[in-house]
């Protein structure tokens, strides 16, 4: 700063002026901001550092910094700046009150006039924690095109209000009418759901409830499962009564499961087969209590050759009664293999069969120079394939196979293709004629 002084005498040279010159020292205090907004759940604090400038050319020296909220503190609350330097100042949050509060930071210091203010805010939150009555919301059986509604008690075990903003759920055949709602602390409410089962004859659907709230560290989840029946009777393992591959005069007998899906009793009045080769053991009347199983033992004696098949039908108390299940399997021959030599001869053979005519079985008897695939097919003489009596690998040497005839009176072929198991391009096929005669 400069200035000059002037003074006035009696003297010949009055006026007379001195200048003067000189530096001002002294500190500025300035904030890198005007606000500061903090956020912390009860039981945690937030931390905020501040910058403290010293724009000045003197120390800046602050006393204290009060602030007009108990729970908004600082660290320290008194230090020096140097000239031109920067201090870093700590605030701290630590919340006592749900919501909002307001106030500020109020820093004396050796800067003249007024004390420096700071706008603070502090959000504080309690703990929100959903509690669900069951982890896994199990709908049981439900009968397709129709639904069941099943309710989960949600309670707020937590400090703070609970907000759920979402549910989502995984799965179009469970479904909920409310997806967002408010809890507040220690408050329950029974929130539902619904499964509604498309048309499927046994069916398990699965699917999660997804919960999402204001402030949630995570999404809680809610498994889903439910049983999807078709009708009064379902079955849980097949739908039809397979019985395959059975020799002609022998007698295979399978299980077969079946369920009550209804609510009531299940009272079966009759199992019938429509067929006398497939036939049904056990009681003919008897009851199932809701949603357990029984189970039906249904056998197959095949008196002919080739695929046969019939329903087999059961009357019950069932609305939609009778329900109708396909059984079926294919009569095969009575074909056995022996080994006649182990000689290794050096080409295929097929030897013509005997006795010939056949009454009632005949023998087969062909020639493997090599490990095969042999395939031994009878057909009439129109050229109609009538049985595979043999399908199978055979090692080399002199085999034959004994099959007992049950086809009608007339004159037949027998077919062979053998092929090398080791060279596909070896192949043997040979026909011969054969008759049967009753």
């Amino acid at each position: 700063m400069d200035a000059r002084f002037v003074f006035s005498t009696t003297s010949s040279t009055s006026p007379d002026t001195v200048f003067v010159s000189g530096t001002g020292r002294g500190a500025l205090l300035s904030l890198d901001r005007s606000l500061v907004e903090l956020r912390a759940e009860f039981g945690t604090h937030q931390d905020v550092l501040i910058v403290v400038s010293n724009a000045g050319n003197d120390t800046l020296v602050v006393d204290s910094v009060v602030s007009t909220l108990p729970n908004i503190t600082t660290h320290p609350t008194s230090f020096k700046v140097s000239p031109g330097g920067n201090f870093n100042d700590t605030i701290r949050f630590t919340p006592t009150l749900n919501g909002v509060q307001t106030g500020q930071l109020l820093f004396a210091s050796n800067v003249s006039g007024v004390a420096e203010t700071l706008a603070v805010q502090g959000y504080g939150f309690g703990t929100r924690v959903l509690t669900l009555s069951m982890d896994t919301l199990d709908f049981g059986y439900v009968r397709t095109g129709t639904s069941r509604d099943t309710v989960v008690q949600f309670t707020n075990t937590g400090s703070d209000t609970l907000r759920i903003v979402d549910i989502a759920i995984t799965g179009d055949v469970f479904s909920t009418a409310d997806t967002a709602f408010t809890l507040l602390p220690g408050e329950s409410r029974y929130h539902h759901f619904q499964f509604r089962p498309p048309r499927q004859n046994w069916w398990q659907f699965q699917g999660n409830a997804s919960f999402t709230w204001i402030d949630a560290a995570y999404i809680h989840d809610l498994i889903l499962s439910g049983w999807g029946l078709e009708s009064g009777i379902a079955f849980p393992v097949r739908s039809e009564i397979e019985f395959g591959d059975v020799r002609v005069s022998d007698q295979k007998t399978i299980p077969f499961p079946f369920m009550a899906a209804g609510s009531d009793t299940l009272n079966v009045d009759s199992v019938r087969s429509r067929s006398s080769t497939f036939a049904i053991s056990g009681p003919e009347i008897f009851s199932v209590e809701p949603y357990q199983t029984d189970t039906l033992w249904m056998s197959f004696a095949p008196t002919g050759l080739g695929p046969d098949s019939t329903y087999v039908v059961i009357f019950s108390n069932d609305p939609e009664s009778p329900d109708s299940v396909l059984a079926w399997g294919t009569g095969t021959t009575n074909t056995s293999v022996n080994a006649l030599s182990e000689a290794i001869p050096k080409v295929y053979s097929l030897a013509q069969n005997y006795p010939n005519p056949i009454n009632p079985s005949t023998s087969i008897r062909f020639g493997l120079p090599v490990r095969s695939h042999v395939v031994i097919d009878i057909y009439n003489v129109l050229g109609q394939k009538v049985v595979r009596v043999f399908d199978e690998v055979a090692e080399a040497g002199i085999r034959q196979i004994l099959w007992d005839a049950l086809v009608p009176s007339g004159p037949y072929l027998y077919r062979i293709d053998a092929q090398s198991v080791d060279n596909p391009m070896e192949r043997f096929v040979d026909i011969k004629k054969m008759i049967f005669l009753r």
